[in-house]
């Protein structure tokens, strides 16, 4: 079954020869399309075994083992901090931290909430269970591209290209963020917006539904919670969802040669 992004169409039929194809060529014909079937476009093995592992806290009370905590400080714009929050669909300058979706939309965004550098005090406390590194490596397609060379003056971004070697995931990440009071009141807004038209929160790349709006376990692995009285917005797993998180992954740089 083709997963758009992760398997890709392969032939598998014994190639044409050089004879074929020419008279093929003389007979003024076309070769026939190859047999084709779907391959993994990158094989990690340990990716399932930690999803697994997730499955097994399906339906437990969310008590994470572990937790970091780290502070946006002044002095620093909100670009210098990026968790894939510029995702969030809309074209507003600076860097998001907080996303609200419309009713019925994930990635529509209504409205924002920018952490900038005139907001000096937001507290970020991740938490999760566990990390893991795992070890990733291309499918069968893979070719060894050091036995070619590109012709002379080719473009520098065709000589240095980059290949993914690990998947860093987190089980049952979430995030407790402390509002920083001059943003509170504009926050509490948006939340009871966000409530009342069944719309989105995203926070860090995370995606929650407010109100009573439908989902999907895949779209919205996490639920959020907003404290008026303390500014603390919670944004944890759900009990009936066991997922990993990708968190990072990690490259390797490798050069064409020219000619």
């Amino acid at each position: 079954m083709a997963q758009v992004g992760y398997n890709m169409p392969a032939a598998v039929r014994d190639l044409i020869s050089v004879g074929q194809l020419l008279n093929m060529e003389l007979a003024v014909t076309t070769a026939p399309d190859p047999t084709t079937a779907f391959i993994p476009l990158y094989n990690a093995p340990g990716y399932k075994t930690f999803v697994d592992e997730a499955q097994t806290k399906v339906g437990s009370e969310y008590e994470p083992a572990q937790s970091k905590v780290f502070t946006i400080n002044t002095g620093k714009e909100a670009s210098d901090y990026n968790f894939g929050q510029t995702s969030v669909g809309a074209s507003h300058g600076g860097s998001w931290l907080y996303g609200f979706g419309a009713s019925g939309a994930v990635v529509t965004t209504k409205s924002s909430l920018q952490q900038n550098s005139a907001a000096t005090s937001v507290s970020v406390h991740i938490t999760y269970d566990s990390l893991s590194v795992i070890d990733i490596t291309p499918g069968l397609w893979n070719v060894d591209v050091s036995q070619y060379k590109l012709e002379k003056g080719a473009p520098a971004s065709l000589q240095q290209l980059v290949k993914p070697t690990q998947l860093v995931v987190a089980n049952r990440l979430g995030y407790e963020i402390t509002i920083a009071a001059e943003q509170a009141e504009s926050f509490d807004t948006y939340c009871k917006t966000v409530v009342e038209a069944s719309g989105s929160f995203r926070n860090f790349g995370m995606t929650s539904w407010g109100g009573s709006a439908s989902y999907t376990e895949e779209e919205t692995p996490h639920s959020a919670s907003y404290d008026r009285a303390t500014g603390i917005l919670k944004m944890a797993p759900r009990d009936d969802t066991g997922v990993a998180n990708l968190v990072e992954v990690v490259r390797s740089k490798f050069n064409i040669l020219t000619t």
